[in-house]
């Protein structure tokens, strides 16, 4: 049978680096005569899951890959705020055991600063004295 009315839906996100709408969620709805005569509306709902796999709430799209994930697995670099994805995440124990997310450009730029510290300290120990938790010269 033909349709008397059809009805379509989409949620989409506006994506500003292609110019174009990702579309999210779909529903279609058609209203229709059967051979009966009564009228029937069928519908369809069709949701689209999210670049990391899961089916949850739409948490942000990931500055180095575009990808759209969900809001566990989506986060924000602790030093810069740029959005990624878990994929494109490096985690870091800070000095006092914290776990943070970071981008790779400030996980790196963390971990040679570490490499630096542990260079320096192992380079000046011998002319570093230690008293009651204060560091003194020997100069």
């Amino acid at each position: 049978m033909k349709p008397y009315r059809e009805q379509k839906n989409y949620e989409a996100t506006y994506d500003p680096d292609t110019g174009k709408d990702r579309i999210w969620l779909h529903k279609e709805k058609q209203t229709y005569r059967s051979s009966s005569g009564s009228i029937n509306t069928d519908g369809v709902t069709r949701i689209v899951f999210k670049d990391c796999g899961c089916d949850g709430e739409i948490g942000g799209r990931c500055y180095e890959c575009g990808d759209v994930s969900c809001k566990e697995c989506h986060g924000r670099c602790e030093k810069c705020k740029k959005p990624i994805c878990l994929q494109h995440s490096k985690f870091m124990k800070t000095d006092t055991g914290e776990m943070i997310r970071l981008c790779g450009e400030h996980y790196d730029e963390l971990s040679r600063k570490r490499n630096r510290k542990k260079i320096l300290s192992f380079l000046l120990f011998p002319f570093v004295e230690r008293a009651e938790g204060r560091e003194e010269s020997n100069v």
